[in-house]
């Protein structure tokens, strides 16, 4: 907390000595004129606001509303509303023609559908806590790419934080086995591949980003409208579609609690990309994972469940595991520990390639 108000004053010092302010925005309303503690205050409140909701609203419709049943179609329903949210910002920007070839946002349609169809189907057969601990394992799979597929090189902390990572969730798991009725390990595979897509999507997205400089906007409003024909297909298939449509007409509070669902989860993306831009990767960092850690805390309050030492124990690990994995706490971790050559190696902050074998 102390090297992140450091952070923050250091760039309140740098715009008012005359020095350039990053352009931050959040939807389409600029925040950039408010001061670099303002716009953390606004951006990281944002960010805990809408994903702790997200999180209670998402256990509650899934778990007790649609009865553990449902979950493509509450997947439709999240990217009909993202639709019309994107929508409605390119409105607001004004509509521009598309700057990145359509087959682009085909595959991302279909990644999206299978990072949040089976994030929702896991949440079916998962104790949510351990859903939320799967789901921030992404620096697992992309390092196992990364050293497969790139050639890259990573540093022992690396390895230990991708060991504790995946001790901590192994932990999880073994004790939802003996605690949640519910628990199935097929669970465990859709929240895997969830991950390995979204992984997959983020990169894809880097690239579409860079090489066609997209608005954020126009990404999300062709990625869904693409996502929305792979549901109905998958809807339209099973009796989802006709089963959903139905129950929604009956019980219209449940359509309310899922427009706030997807309204929430939509304006926290916003505010976690603001608040990136605006106060950098460590405030990012303690940020979202004080919001981790929450969300697992607050799932077992609203939605009573067993929580015991045991899973204590694995969150510990997890949560270690994750900012050791962090390249900022990694560079502090340098600083604290000296600069020998050692202790570079040991830390090391970003990934090398490998040498190529003449």
């Amino acid at each position: 907390l102390a090297q992140m108000r450091k952070e923050i004053a250091e760039l309140e010092a740098q715009v008012n000595k005359g020095g350039p302010r990053p352009q931050v925005s959040i939807l389409s309303y600029d925040i950039s004129s408010l001061s670099a503690s303002t716009q953390f205050a606004v951006c990281g409140g944002g960010v805990l606001v809408c994903y702790l909701s997200t999180g209670v609203l998402q256990e509650g419709l899934i778990r007790n509303d649609l009865d553990n049943e449902l979950a493509w179609f509450l997947t439709l329903a999240q990217f009909v509303f993202y639709l019309g949210f994107a929508a409605i910002q390119r409105f607001q920007r004004g509509v521009e023609r598309r700057k990145t070839p359509f087959s682009y946002y085909a595959l991302l349609g279909l990644l999206q559908v299978i990072t949040m169809g089976l994030s929702n189907l896991s949440v079916q057969v998962l104790n949510y806590p351990t859903q939320i601990l799967f789901k921030s394992a992404k620096p697992v799979p992309t390092m196992m790419f990364g050293a497969l597929y790139h050639g890259r090189r990573y540093s022992p902390s690396d390895y230990v934080a991708g060991v504790l990572m995946v001790l901590g969730m192994l932990i999880f798991c073994v004790a939802d086995a003996s605690n949640f009725q519910h628990f199935n390990p097929k669970g465990i595979v859709w929240v895997v591949c969830a991950i390995i897509a979204d992984a997959v999507s983020g990169a894809v997205q880097e690239k579409v980003s860079s090489q066609h400089k997209a608005p954020p906007d126009e990404v999300v409003f062709f990625t869904h409208l693409t996502g929305i024909v792979y549901l109905l297909i998958i809807c339209m298939g099973s009796s989802e579609m006709a089963e959903g449509l139905q129950f929604t007409m009956q019980k219209p509070h449940v359509f309310a609690k899922i427009c706030t669902y997807s309204l929430a989860g939509y304006l926290g993306a916003s505010f976690l990309k603001a608040l990136l831009k605006s106060s950098g990767a460590l405030a990012t960092l303690a940020t979202t994972t004080s919001r981790k850690a929450a969300a697992i805390g607050l799932s077992a309050v609203v939605y009573p469940k067993p929580f015991g030492p045991t899973y204590v124990g694995g969150a510990v690990a997890f949560f270690c595991g994750v900012l050791l994995h962090s390249s900022a706490v990694k560079v502090r971790l340098r600083a604290w520990l000296g600069g020998s050559a050692f202790v570079a190696k040991m830390l090391q902050a970003e990934p090398r390639r490998r040498r190529a074998v003449k």
